[in-house]
């Protein structure tokens, strides 16, 4: 099985690259056995679309500012 950990995000915006962040600290912080892929994928877009693919078991790590209150 092939599963990728992905992180999206760009450090120069209003998310400050939060799945960036993410992977940076996963990749510091654990090892993770064959088959598990761990990728910044920054700002690529499109250009993931073939890692995304190939991929049995998909994590997305991002966030965005929608100017939203929280729920209570």
């Amino acid at each position: 099985m092939n599963i990728l950990l992905l992180g999206i995000g760009n450090v120069l915006w209003a998310d400050e690259g939060f799945g960036v962040r993410v992977i940076e600290r996963l990749q510091k912080s654990y090892r993770f056995p064959d088959g598990v892929n761990v990728m910044d994928g920054g700002t690529q877009g499109v250009y993931l679309v073939e890692h995304v693919q190939a991929a049995d078991v998909l994590i997305v790590f991002d966030a965005i500012d929608t100017a939203c209150r929280p729920a209570p």
